[in-house]
């Protein structure tokens, strides 16, 4: 498939449908670079020395107060909703 890329004829069209997709591909390849440079620092709570187990707990912990926190801000969210402020 990629030698095929390389040994057709590049016609105006086909370069200009080209040049979105690379750009993508390298916005994406940045976005990765970017998400494993931010998550030393977004993730510094976690303690990757500590026990498996204990390791999971607190992930479980800390996506079950996220849960908490997205069903009760829906809920006010309704409530505001429905009294019309």
């Amino acid at each position: 498939m990629v030698k095929s890329v390389f040994k057709e004829k590049h016609t105006p069209i086909r370069i200009v449908q080209n040049v979105p997709v690379i750009l993508v591909l390298i916005t994406m390849l940045m976005q990765i670079l970017c998400g494993i440079i931010l998550s030393k620092y977004a993730f510094s709570f976690a303690d990757f020395s500590e026990p498996l187990l204990m390791y999971i707990a607190d992930d479980i912990a800390i996506m079950g107060l996220f849960v908490f926190v997205g069903y009760y801000l829906s809920k006010i969210i309704k409530n505001i909703k429905g009294k019309g402020l």
